[in-house]
């Protein structure tokens, strides 16, 4: 499935919702200007330019639905948490005990994987016993995923993942964006029902205080039949907005399903989570009074009045199974096996050297600024019978822990370097610990763990990030130069935590961008193997990318990487894709994929939001 393909369709949706809207709104305004200037003419007895024309009312209801739509457009670019936490949502946290929340967060990873994605931060509805799930965000990185109770308790394992793998579709298909934008029109013009609700009680207000006035019954007949029209107006409008709304979002749910049988390879499990949402009394409804203005970011219909966002339940169900013979499935509550008393006998026994681990990482937080970790996670991971592999997990899973992880990728192999970089830490026993574990993975898994840290980072608070940034800022800076290494995981982290997209694109082709691929091209070229493939891995690059007159340059300095990376981040999805292609086959040329070229593809496909992955990374040469 051509994901990047269905990202610039998702665009040229963007553009037709957007023009429908303008639409909307252009008639809105002008039916219900005309609509209050016959109000006013009517009670008042009078020409309407006496009173008010028609400009000034057509200004005020085009400048407040386009106010509230923008400041609403604005509130959501702060990324898929501001849904979720609108929707009742709670944040799971990667330290968490709960055998349900553990299986979840493993599944989300385990997509994360197969969608060549960043693992989103996950929310549990804890108020709504139904079947459903959510994605939202602008990019990926600032997507979230969110489950209702109902799904954690009622569905199998594999009906959990694939119902998983349909929300991160609508990730890599740039559904959330649309999704989003939905959003922010429908309250623009919710906005205007608003507005009349207002006008309304300023009439009753009117006709309660009384007024001397021969004419105050005509203004407060004036007032509440304007209110009226307002109220018809905005409604109508939204219903506008909901068929739009209707008529993009069917076919994309049909898209994600099939993308969820590509992820999962198990048709089988989605249709069985859509029958067991049939079989269900109350669907995929949920409870909250906010399900109305987010149902079409839902895996099933969230809202049962509203115009039909979805494809019909059976529809879907037969696309997955032909042979489906119509009966829904009636969900039964799964507990799973709970801890025996010996399981829970040995989890005591490996709180052994609880009080060092509790000194350790205390101690360390204070003195930077970073939250504690809980007590337990280090304390598993002084367990002996653990594997590395399993204690740098429990490692990523503690926001103090995540962050001593990135502090100790970004160590100089330099022991001279090294040892002034560790002398801006207090406390460096964690330090240690996190530098033993990773040198004895192999190097082609690192870039997987500092992914995993990062989920974890998002988790901190604002001045507890600052406090983590400056500190990662003064070990990359320690020995004056910044390597390609230390810069790749600063653009990771930052991009990942603080990016908001542009809603501007300023380049639509290559040419346009020929300086900084040039650039950019060449300091990847310089990361081969060997110098006799330096010069074929740039020309192959530059041909598949079409640009025969740009030439290599000297190995460029890392302070020109910045800017042209950010440019490239301001281009349209396709010329993105078509550059990250360029470079992906220069990588392939020589037949070998080192480590520190995968890790360069990587890191720029995710900053620039087209997640991609080479495949068959080898150890770095050399």
């Amino acid at each position: 499935m051509d994901f990047f393909g269905q990202q610039d369709k998702a665009k040229t949706k963007t553009f037709l919702l957007v023009s429908l809207f303008i639409i909307g709104l252009a008639l809105l305004s002008i039916v219900t200007t005309f609509a209050i200037n016959l109000v006013l003419v009517a009670t008042l007895d009078t020409r309407p330019t006496d009173y008010i024309s028609y400009w000034p009312i057509l200004g005020a209801i085009v400048g407040i639905t386009l106010l509230v739509t923008f400041f609403k457009h604005l509130s959501l670019r702060a990324g898929g948490k501001v849904v979720a936490e609108a929707l009742g949502g709670r944040l799971i946290t990667r330290s968490t005990h709960n055998t349900n929340e553990k299986r979840l967060l493993n599944l989300v990873d385990e997509m994360a994987i197969a969608a060549r994605l960043p693992a989103p931060p996950v929310y549990l509805l804890d108020n709504e016993p139904n079947i459903n799930a959510f994605a939202a965000g602008f990019t990926p990185n600032n997507a979230v995923i969110g489950i209702t109770k109902g799904s954690l308790e009622l569905l199998t394992r594999d009906e959990l993942q694939a119902v998983i793998g349909h929300e991160f579709s609508h990730i890599l298909n740039g559904d959330m964006r649309i999704n989003l934008r939905f959003t922010a029109m429908i309250f623009g013009f919710l906005y205007i029902t608003q507005a009349a609700s207002i006008i309304m009680r300023v009439g009753r207000h009117l006709r309660l205080s009384g007024s001397n006035n021969k004419n105050a019954g005509a203004v407060i007949a004036a007032v509440f039949l304007i209110s009226i029209i307002l109220y018809i107006a905005g409604w109508l409008t939204s219903l506008w907005a909901r068929v739009m709304q209707a008529a993009i979002n069917r076919q994309r749910e049909y898209l994600a399903d099939a993308a969820s049988v590509q992820f999962t390879r198990h048709g089988e499990a989605l249709a069985s989570a859509l029958k067991k949402i049939g079989g269900s009394a109350s669907g995929s409804t949920l409870q909250t009074s906010s399900a109305q203005s987010y149902n079409h970011f839902f895996f099933g219909q969230a809202d049962e009045h509203l115009l039909a966002t979805h494809p019909s339940l059976r529809k879907r169900i037969l696309r997955l199974d032909p042979r489906w013979d119509g009966e829904f499935i009636i969900p039964i509550r799964i507990d799973l096996e709970p801890k025996t008393e010996d399981q829970t006998e040995k989890s005591k026994e490996t709180i052994t050297k609880e009080n060092i681990v509790k000194a350790i990482t205390t101690g360390a937080a204070i003195s930077m600024g970073l939250p504690t970790a809980t007590e337990s996670t280090y304390a598993k991971n002084s367990s002996e019978e653990q594997t590395p592999l399993v204690k740098i997990e429990a490692i990523c899973r503690e926001p103090v822990g995540a962050c001593y992880l990135i502090f100790a990728f970004l160590l100089d192999n330099n022991p001279d370097n090294q040892s002034k970089q560790v002398s801006l830490i207090n406390n460096t026993d964690l330090l240690n610990t996190c530098t033993e574990l990773l040198a004895t993975i192999p190097n082609t898994q690192h870039l997987a763990f500092i992914e995993k840290a990062i989920v974890t980072i998002k988790t901190l608070s604002p001045e507890q990030y600052q406090n983590f940034k400056k500190i990662m800022m003064q070990l990359i800076s320690t020995n004056g130069d910044i390597s390609l290494h230390e810069w790749l995981v600063y653009q990771l982290v930052t991009h990942q935590i603080e990016y908001l997209p542009s809603s501007e694109i300023k380049y639509h082709s290559l040419d346009q961008l020929k300086e900084e691929i040039t650039t950019l091209l060449s300091a990847m070229a310089y990361l081969s193997p060997t110098n006799n493939t330096i010069k074929s891995s740039f020309g192959m690059g530059a041909n598949i990318m079409g640009l025969y007159t740009i030439h290599l340059q000297p190995n460029p300095p890392i302070t020109e990487l910045s800017s042209c990376l950010q440019k490239l981040q301001l281009s349209s999805t396709s010329v993105r894709y078509k550059f990250l292609q360029g470079i992906l086959k220069a990588i392939q040329q020589d037949k070998t994929i080192t480590v520190d070229e995968a890790t360069f593809f990587r890191i720029l496909s995710l900053c620039l939001d087209c997640p991609m992955e080479p495949n068959d990374a080898t150890s770095s040469v050399g």
